[in-house]
């Protein structure tokens, strides 16, 4: 996630504003935004930093019923994206009551990670946080205002939280590219190997082959072997001019 940024997928039913939220966490007009609802119909996707962190925000179609095939096909890659969620911003319109469609949307996102949105906070509420504690209790939950800019910081302190949490600081280097972790993971095995073969009173040659593999695959990683999956794996991540 440090490498490639968190998954974020915003998610609601329509005209309750997260392509609103989508703007704003972005500081920029990227999604349009209309009082009509279903005025998105596609997945629109950016990066943005968010307290150090990059964070890939998703915004998608409202989910509910619908009979227009566009539509319909904008829904289901709304249902798909949150197949890749590390995070779900569940946006629920502060201003309303819960409706058949919300529940919908919580229905879909039930055993993701979420991040109750209640947006419009600045109109009277009609969704009580009361009401919100019995029916669902178990995610968190901030009141924003895109229009008045309000809660604004506490949502993307919580979004960077909810990330972090179980994440204990350490000193040292921390891996941040799967290559490498897959690496160790084969150094790890190899000498498990060679520490067996040791104990089994393996001829040296056979656990010399499995500390030598070990070594292999540290090289890797400190940049000491170069393999041909290796090499075409930077030329795939990496501009190499002439």
């Amino acid at each position: 996630m440090l490498s490639e940024g968190v998954h974020v997928v915003i998610v609601g039913r329509p005209n309750v504003g997260k392509s609103s939220l989508f703007n704003t966490l972005l500081a920029a007009n990227r999604a349009i935004v209309t009082a009509i609802p279903g005025t998105t119909r596609d997945i629109l996707e950016e990066v943005v930093n968010l307290g150090g962190y990059p964070f890939r925000l998703v915004d998608t179609a409202g989910i509910h019923t619908s009979a227009d095939p566009v539509e319909q096909e904008g829904i289901a890659r709304a249902q798909l994206s949150l197949e890749h969620a590390d995070l779900v911003l569940l946006v629920l319109d502060q201003s309303a009551p819960l409706t058949a469609e919300d529940e919908q949307v919580i229905a879909a996102v039930e055993g993701k990670r979420v991040q109750l949105v209640l947006n419009k906070a600045a109109l009277p509420p009609l969704l009580t946080s009361d009401e919100l504690e019995i029916r669902l209790p178990a995610w968190p939950k901030i009141a924003v205002s895109c229009k008045e800019q309000q809660g604004l910081t506490r949502l993307t302190e919580a979004m960077v939280g909810t990330v972090l949490h179980g994440l204990r600081p350490r000193q040292g280097p921390m891996l941040t590219k799967l290559r490498h972790w897959e690496a160790l993971q084969h150094t790890r095995q190899n000498l498990w190997q060679a520490l067996d073969g040791m104990a089994q009173r393996q001829s040296g040659e056979f656990i010399a082959v499995d500390l030598r593999e070990a070594l292999e695959c540290l090289g890797e990683i400190v940049g000491l072997n170069y393999t041909e999956d290796l090499l075409d794996k930077i030329f795939s991540e990496f501009c190499i001019g002439k």
